[in-house]
């Protein structure tokens, strides 16, 4: 019975495509973005060289991240018009691993921005104020924190770390149980069907030990799309400042503008 069902469904997914009836909830970001004005590859070579690719990675996070949510939303239409046994099988074949890809990306990608935007301020930096020390913490260390540390010569850093607190935020992680952390170190929330966390051991202040009973309830494609179009949002968002950032460091490394406007008198 499987075989034809999928290739059914897979049909109507690509009619579905085909004839526009189901509007991308993502777009796609712009390649062209990673391209600067003023450059010399004589000044600032490993910022330069660093800046490429951390922003074609990050670009490409992006994007497959809105790939995948486009597509669980074309299987959310496909697969509606199924009756529920039919819609058992075809979420194991179709939307389970993509709804898993799907809640990873948040995290991944805030910390791959955080990761991105320490090295690059740190060259900047490096390449800006002649008695500016090329020493940065072990690359495992590299958190917020640091990034605040290491970018504070930079006058976009305040909106940027705004920017990145809000993905994979406490709201986030409550929305969808903390599934990414749970997953790497726990028993996770099933996805699409199925109950965890049946009995939780838990260890009062006072070192007496209880038991609780009851489950937690499946991330559901349906449930999760909304909740993961608008981390996608967030990222976008985060990752526009992030470019801003570059511009500023850009003019600053190849000259374009006064460089005492960012670092003043005082460094």
């Amino acid at each position: 019975m499987s075989i034809p069902l999928f290739k059914k469904a897979y049909e109507r997914y690509w009619t579905v495509i085909e004839d526009e009836s189901v509007v991308p909830l993502c777009s796609m970001y712009s390649y062209t973005e990673n391209e600067l004005s003023n450059r010399n590859m004589s000044h600032g070579f490993v910022w330069e060289m660093m800046r490429r690719e951390f922003t074609r990675e990050l670009i490409n996070t992006l994007n497959s991240f809105a790939v995948q949510i486009n597509s669980l939303n074309v299987w959310q239409q496909v697969i509606n018009g199924y009756d529920e046994t039919e819609q058992f099988y075809l979420k194991f074949e179709f939307t389970i691993l993509p709804l898993y890809f799907c809640l990873h990306k948040p995290a991944e990608f805030r910390e791959r921005l955080i990761y991105c935007c320490t090295h690059l301020c740190h060259q900047a930096t490096l390449f800006s104020l002649d008695d500016y020390p090329d020493r940065l913490v072990d690359e495992h260390r590299v958190k917020l924190g640091i990034l605040m540390r290491f970018s504070k010569y930079w006058l976009t850093v305040d909106e940027l770390v705004g920017a990145i607190k809000k993905i994979s935020s406490d709201d986030y992680l409550l929305l969808t149980n903390n599934f990414r952390n749970k997953n790497q170190h726990r028993v996770p929330p099933a996805l699409e069907y199925g109950h965890t966390g049946i009995v939780t051991r838990v260890q009062k202040d006072n070192g007496n030990v209880t038991y609780d009973f009851g489950f937690s309830d499946a991330l559901t494609t349906e449930d999760m799309l909304p909740i993961l179009f608008k981390q996608w949002q967030l990222m976008k968002e985060a990752l526009d400042v992030y470019l801003t950032l570059i511009e500023e460091q850009n003019s600053i490394i190849y000259k374009v503008n006064d460089f005492t406007v960012h670092f003043g008198d005082g460094v």
